[in-house]
C-alpha cells in the first residue's frame, strides 16, 4: 500500500521488522526509525523469534491505497 498525502514515520521499540519499500527488501532493529515518503509503495512485516513493536507517528484520516485500486481511511 502506498499514503497519497502522508509521509510515514516509525520507531522501532523491539525486536526486528521487514520492511519492503519499493520493492526493495531491509530489516529494521530495535532503535532504528524508518521515514517513507507519500506515495512510495511499502509492506512491513514482523521477523525473529520475538515479539516485535513499533510505534507510528499518524494520523485519524490516513489514506492507505492498495495495489488493486482499494482504500482504507
Amino acid at each position: 500500500h502506498f499514503h497519497p498525502d502522508w509521509d510515514e514515520w516509525w520507531y522501532i521499540v523491539k525486536g526486528e521488522w521487514e520492511w519492503v519499500i519499493e520493492g526493495k527488501s531491509t530489516i529494521i532493529k530495535e532503535g532504528d526509525i524508518v521515514f517513507i515518503e507519500r506515495n512510495r509503495q511499502h509492506h512491513i512485516k514482523a521477523v525473529g523469534d520475538s515479539a516485535s513493536l513499533r510505534l507510528a507517528v499518524s494520523r485519524y484520516d490516513v489514506e492507505h491505497v492498495y495495489k488493486d485500486g482499494s482504500y482504507q481511511e
